[in-house]
């Protein structure tokens, strides 16, 4: 929950909310006397409809937003670099091989365990997250079933790499009996996940691990690109 009396003294004419419930918006808006707007990053983020991918849900909140606040161009802008980049990511070929990620923030940090059935950064490139069989969204496995899933290739979220590292280090032992760690086939990915998502860095980790597979990508042309639709403004593609 925001803090409500920060918001009374900002006098704002609209507020965007993400991630909170009915009864929290309800009170929010009985509280400031002004109209609150629930914003949606998917079914477990805020939204209802399960067959709605993350990133669709966050294209029908850009929407919303444009038409709100009268910056429908942009958000068309926004919603089209989206779906180029989809279609072009959707035509690359990724070698067939048992593929995890882990370190996804979800409520907060997380180590190498946590991970995400439905990696946006994977779907885009038609990837599976194979050791999450029948769960959809987040979940925490055990290290033991990593090491009987037995990984070629882990992706881990560099926001949790102080966690992860650590991991590594105490349960040597562990990680030492799994392919990837065996080969070196270890990855590290932009965040993408933290209480919300950063939408561009989805798009940068899809074209990140498409260049880990052998596609010839220069990541610093991905990068400004990228960061320059979404931020409206060029920025230093070396930035980590």
């Amino acid at each position: 929950m925001p803090n409500l009396e920060t918001l009374i003294t900002l006098k704002p004419d609209i507020i965007f909310s993400s991630l909170l419930s009915k009864e929290q918006i309800q009170l929010i808006q009985e509280k400031t006397k002004v109209p609150v707007v629930a914003l949606s990053y998917g079914s477990t983020y805020g939204g209802n409809d399960k067959n709605q991918s993350k990133l669709e849900a966050v294209k029908d909140s850009l929407k919303l937003i444009g038409k709100i606040m009268n910056k429908e161009k942009r958000a068309k802008e926004l919603i089209s670099f989206m779906n180029e980049e989809e279609n072009k990511l959707a035509k690359i070929s990724i070698d067939d091989k048992a593929i995890y990620v882990g370190g996804v923030a979800y409520k907060g940090l997380h180590g190498i365990t946590s991970t995400e059935s439905d990696y946006p950064a994977f779907l885009l490139l038609n990837i599976k997250n194979r050791v999450l069989k029948d769960h959809i969204g987040h979940a925490f496995i055990n290290k033991e079933t990593l090491l009987e899933f037995n990984p070629e290739v882990v992706f881990i979220d560099s926001i949790s790499k102080k966690i992860v590292l650590e991991e590594i280090k105490k349960d040597s032992a562990i990680f030492n009996h799994i392919k990837a760690f065996k080969k070196k086939n270890i990855y590290w990915l932009y965040p993408s996940n933290f209480y919300n998502t950063n939408i561009e860095n989805i798009y940068i980790n899809s074209w990140q691990i498409a260049s880990y597979f052998g596609n010839d990508i220069d990541m610093d042309l991905v990068k400004k690109r990228v960061y320059k639709a979404f931020l409206a403004r060029d920025i230093d593609s070396h930035v980590q």
